[in-house]
């Protein structure tokens, strides 16, 4: 299914919530949407996300954008990494996580 234009949750997973994602990697050119936009991930909460990554070329929405995971509120995360050249979003926005509320980040990359 290819990761084009879509409403809310858009990622190769869309919708994780309580996932174990493990050695998980995607790449796009263009992901767009409204809300829970993520490279790899759209709506990840309370999700375990780790040797991940994700690389596309731009992600664009109005929130919760990441260039791994849109929405990672109570997440853990580790040793991923996103790279992208172009992401944006009006609230929430960021390099590898949009929404990290609550969420814990273990140091490490590729």
């Amino acid at each position: 299914m290819p990761h084009g234009i879509a409403q809310c949750r858009v990622g190769k997973r869309r919708y994780a919530r309580d996932a174990i994602i493990t050695s998980s990697s995607s790449e796009s050119t263009r992901i767009v949407g409204t809300f829970d936009i993520g490279g790899l991930v759209g709506y990840g909460r309370g999700s375990t996300i780790s040797s991940s990554s994700s690389v596309a070329g731009s992600i664009g929405g109005s929130r919760e954008v990441g260039g791994l995971a849109g929405n990672g509120w109570g997440a853990t995360i580790s040793n991923s990494s996103s790279e992208s050249t172009n992401i944006s979003g009006e609230n929430n926005v960021g390099g590898l996580v949009g929404h990290g509320e609550s969420a814990t980040f273990v140091r490490g990359g590729r």
